[in-house]
């Protein structure tokens, strides 16, 4: 939730300063905020099952639900090629290790949690140890682009005011 804030903001300080993408800004954050109502609610969680049962998916793909969000990510990752590449240097290398950082949480480590737990019929260790794992590298992950997106605000934000 607090990603889709910062980028809200950093929307208004682009908008204020008459700079490009600025939707591209807005979008991003709204995005950010229906992840974190998504993360909140558990909706994922529920369409990883209509998938699941719908594809009867296994193994890696036991937690369906990272089909159509990888797929979502995917579109997302081109749509938004042209803006990221517009970025500052800096900026774009502080957003790859973010991403890459809560994606291998997210997606990674949840495709391999998935086999797992597909294949315990009861407690397993390996399964909460990678869930912990996976949590921390996604707090982890959110908490750079935090960062990243304040040291950008810091450096590109120019003067603007909230009303």
């Amino acid at each position: 939730m607090l990603n889709g804030l910062c980028l809200l903001l950093v929307a208004h300080a682009s908008r204020t300063a008459g700079r490009g993408f600025t939707a591209h800004w807005f979008i991003l954050g709204f995005i950010f905020i229906a992840l974190a109502l998504d993360e909140a609610l558990a909706l994922h969680e529920v369409l990883g099952e209509v998938v699941q049962a719908t594809l009867n998916t296994q193994g890696f793909l036991y937690f369906a639900w990272v089909i159509p969000y990888g797929a979502f990510v995917l579109v997302l990752g081109v749509v938004y090629l042209r803006f990221f590449l517009n970025l500052p240097r800096p900026t774009q290398t502080r957003f790859v290790v973010a991403a890459a950082t809560f994606l291998t949480g997210a997606v990674g480590l949840e495709m391999i949690e998935s086999a797992i737990h597909a294949s315990c019929q009861e407690f397993c260790w390996a399964d909460i140890i990678l869930v912990t794992i996976e949590e921390a590298l996604e707090m982890v992950g959110a908490a750079l682009f935090i960062r990243a997106l304040a040291l950008y605000l810091s450096e590109h934000g120019d003067q603007f005011s909230l009303h």
